[in-house]
């Protein structure tokens, strides 16, 4: 009877197993769907609408906090992770004027021609009263 008894539970305890591994697998096999569904793209870009949005870019689902998107530029190619804030301004519905305010990833061809070569070098300026330098430009070193 014992023999019986312990040979009941073991196959309860597989049968649990069973049951979770599969519930598991669907859950997770839903999830996975419900995130590529969920994604923002150039193709299904939702309710959003960015300053630029590059080919092959993709916010990934859940995104935390999106606003400010007539202000934010995305370049080609750029992955933005899940449960990331992506937000130009402090809050939303402000007018923020016409120009890009965050720019992630490539620039757009027609700016980087605007570019002068080595404009975005630069030297930092004076340093406060009191503060040690920390790096080797403010040393007096050159590039």
């Amino acid at each position: 009877m014992q023999l019986s008894a312990a040979f009941r539970q073991g196959a309860e305890r597989a049968a649990r197993r069973t049951a979770r591994r599969t519930v598991q697998r669907a859950v997770h096999g839903a999830w996975e769907r419900v995130q590529d569904y969920g994604a923002v793209t150039a193709r299904a870009p939702g309710r959003h609408r960015f300053a630029h949005f590059g080919e092959g870019v993709r916010i990934a689902f859940p995104a935390a906090t999106l606003y400010g998107e007539p202000w934010i530029s995305i370049g080609a190619h750029t992955l933005v992770g899940a449960q990331v804030t992506l937000a130009a301004g402090l809050v939303p519905g402000l007018d923020l004027g016409p120009d890009v305010i965050v720019r992630i990833g490539g620039v757009p061809a027609r700016v980087l021609r605007a570019y002068e070569p080595g404009a975005g070098r630069h030297r930092p300026g004076p340093r406060p009263a009191g503060r040690p330098p920390t790096d080797t430009l403010e040393r007096g070193a050159t590039a």
